[in-house]
């Protein structure tokens, strides 16, 4: 029993190599010639591109990586450039791709941002303990007191790019529903300003990325 036991975790072991390296193929060399590869934009680390709104994805938990490819393939999360990319994948590539970026570990060290620590402690309150009277409920309720997210409900944002997070909040705030999940997301933030989403924003960039977020 236990040989089997021991077999089949090292068979499931080569499995997830093996995904991982056919992901690392994919993210940075794409499967059409001509057309760009993740890691034109996402970078090979999956660190994106903080400047340019480009997310975060190293680290990000692969069922919910998976999760978002599917939206945009099948145009549930409409995107002019997601779309037309995550369409060229089969279902095995994007198992492949979300599995190699999920395994990435976080940047070392996350370029830097102009802000204040008043901003940040702002965010940092409105996080952990939201604002009962406009109706706001705590980020960390549901993506976890370090941003290291749950799975494809709730993905890790500790870390995540500023101008992605305000681009995103707000854009929820504006009645974007985004995708299937993103109504959720328009009744959390409609009672957010302006000023709490940049400071939200801000205080999760500050966030140590963690390398386990769940899967």
């Amino acid at each position: 029993m236990g040989l089997v036991m021991t077999v089949n975790v090292g068979a499931s072991a080569r499995a997830e190599a093996q995904d991982v390296e056919a992901g690392r193929a994919i993210a940075t060399q794409g499967v059409l010639a001509g057309h760009a590869a993740c890691a034109a934009c996402h970078l090979e680390s999956g660190a994106g591109q903080a400047e340019a709104a480009i997310p975060r994805i190293g680290g990000v938990a692969a069922s919910y990586i998976k999760q978002q490819l599917t939206f945009f393939a099948s145009g549930q999360r409409p995107s002019a450039w997601m779309t037309q990319y995550a369409k060229q994948l089969s279902p095995k590539q994007i198992d492949d791709v979300a599995a190699y970026y999920a395994a990435q570990a976080p940047a070392v060290e996350a370029p830097r941002i102009a802000t204040s620590a008043e901003q940040i402690a702002h965010g940092n309150d409105l996080y952990k303990k939201g604002n009962m009277s406009a109706h706001v409920m705590p980020c960390a309720g549901c993506h976890g007191p370090a941003g290291q997210g749950l799975g494809a409900m709730f993905p890790a944002i500790a870390g995540q790019s500023p101008s992605y997070v305000v681009q995103q909040l707000s854009g929820w705030k504006a009645g974007k529903d985004r995708d299937p999940m993103g109504k959720m997301m328009m009744s959390e933030v409609h009672g957010l300003t302006d000023e709490e989403i940049q400071a939200l924003a801000a205080y999760i960039y500050t966030l140590p990325q963690s390398p386990g977020a769940a899967k």
